[in-house]
């Protein structure tokens, strides 16, 4: 590509005409190496150099003094490049001095990017001194063709990395070579200013896009700038101060306010002082959670969680939207508290439905809930209740006690089921399941103590102890009055 572009423009090359039409330097530095390689002599263009640049007294100077170093010619530059490589300084030295001016002509065209021409001619001197050091005549091409590119390519990366107070990536400088270059294309061909729109519809980017490039170029400015005919006001005595006149008196009304409100929220004493602490109310310095947890002896998540619960307390206030007026925009934070507060009792709610549904499906059976008793002792206990504790029974499990039912009972019977009723019953199956137990391990041999035990029909009107005792086989009968004659010390005539 590069040969095409070079046979196609090889007369203006040579003549030192060509340029590119995007201004970054690169396609020229690609040219430039191309015409090094193939031996083709560039002419370096001559530039119209203003004398008002250099007005300055170190400047005008400075031109005045290489007036005394005459131009290099083919035979002394090639003279004094094979001394270079051979380590003399003084032809150095003086080779250095008598490209000078090459300097100059380049330096000129990166006016008005951020330096000075004084800064811009002293970076290209450092790229003329790399220059020289590299330079081999045998290679056929004349220094100022490649000492151009070294010259040009420190005077660019100083623009760039001087050149703004604000230094920017490198790519950006790319953008905003483009932007300029399509802003001028746009100017000629409208005949007047392009407007970003249009900008970034020639550059095919978007119109934010465009904004942003456009914005990289404002350079900042500073406030002691001296305005005026005089030169006597600085800018920044002209910018009107934000500052509110009654910033301390709404400061002290705001602390007092805060303080009310913290005390009638129903915060507890070390709600408040957590709060305080932890954002540095009134002039407090803010603490972290390690410092806090460390004075209350506490550990940090429960701070953590002393906090959350007095922030959601002040939320749920209905003084807090009073305090409205003091942001930026009250009525966004207005609505902010009416949607944290919706969504907060909308979340409870959810909790509570859903807790209560994990409720109905974990229904258990009767038998479930008292599980470690047999189902017969369980029947037999739930058949000595009240008529009305039978009822709570049913309502709280149903009728079937095999298959229990989603049933629901009102908060009172709830309570007298838990507090009441199902202790009762956990004591009567203890009771029992004891005093059976101890009477298989006393009087039945080891061999029989799993064999179920005959039961007989006894009358309701004996004792529980009683009962257990008769239901007992008869076989056994004379020996097991004696065993638990001799265990409870007692006769059988006292039994009754």
């Amino acid at each position: 590509i590069t040969s095409i572009l070079v046979e196609k423009n090889i007369k203006t090359i040579k003549d030192g005409s060509f340029q590119t039409k995007q201004d970054n330097g690169t396609l020229n530095s690609v040219v430039n190496t191309y015409c090094m390689l193939n031996n083709i002599e560039v002419k370096e263009p001559e530039v119209d150099i203003d004398e008002k640049l250099f007005k300055e007294d170190e400047l005008y100077q400075y031109r005045k003094d290489l007036s005394q170093y005459p131009l290099l010619t083919a035979e002394e530059e090639k003279e004094l490049a094979l001394r270079i490589r051979e380590g003399d300084q003084d032809a150095k030295e003086e080779f250095i001095n008598r490209n000078l001016r090459l300097v100059i002509s380049v330096a000129v065209k990166f006016l008005n990017r951020g330096l000075p021409l004084s800064d811009l001619i002293q970076e290209g001197n450092i790229g003329l001194i790399t220059a020289v050091d590299r330079y081999d005549p045998n290679k056929g091409f004349k220094f100022s063709t490649y000492g151009v590119h070294w010259i040009r390519r420190l005077i660019l990366a100083a623009t760039r990395n001087k050149g703004r107070e604000i230094k920017l990536p490198y790519a950006k400088y790319d953008d905003i070579g483009r932007f300029k270059s399509k802003q001028r294309e746009l100017s000629v061909k409208l005949k007047r200013e392009p407007t970003l729109e249009e900008i970034s519809e020639a550059m095919k980017i978007s119109y934010k896009k465009a904004l942003d490039i456009y914005n990289m170029q404002i350079e900042p400015v500073s406030l002691n700038l001296k305005v005026g005919e005089e030169d006597i006001v600085e800018l920044g005595d002209l910018i009107p101060s934000k500052k509110d006149a009654m910033e301390p008196f709404n400061k002290k009304n705001l602390s007092n306010e805060v303080m009310t409100l913290l005390e009638d929220t129903g915060l507890t004493q070390r709600e408040i002082d957590v709060l305080i602490r932890r954002f540095g109310l009134f002039d407090e310095r803010p603490c972290t959670l390690e410092d806090i947890a460390t004075d209350y002896k506490m550990s940090r998540e429960r701070i953590r969680q002393i906090e959350k619960n007095a922030l959601i307390k002040l939320r749920k206030s209905k003084d807090i939207k009073k305090f409205s007026v003091y942001m930026d925009n009250s009525n966004k934070a207005e609505h902010n508290i009416d949607v944290f507060v919706q969504e907060y009792y909308e979340e409870k709610n959810q909790k509570a439905i859903k807790t209560y549904q994990k409720k109905d499906e974990e229904v258990k059976s009767v038998y479930e809930v008292f599980g470690q008793y047999p189902k017969k002792l369980v029947d037999k206990v739930l058949s000595e209740l009240s008529d009305e504790e039978k009822a709570l029974i049913k309502a709280r499990f149903g009728s079937n006690r095999e298959k229990p039912e989603k049933t629901r009972i009102s908060r009172e019977q709830q309570k007298e089921y838990l507090s009441v009723l199902a202790p009762k019953i956990k004591k009567q199956l203890k009771i029992k399941y004891d005093i059976q137990k101890k009477v298989k391990e006393i009087v039945l041999p080891k061999e029989e103590i799993e064999e179920p035990i005959e039961q007989v029909e006894v009358s309701e009107e004996l004792s529980p102890f009683m009962r257990e005792y008769l239901a007992l086989t008869k076989e056994k009968e004379k020996e097991r009055q004696k065993v638990l004659s001799n265990r409870f010390g007692i006769d059988k005539n006292d039994m009754n």
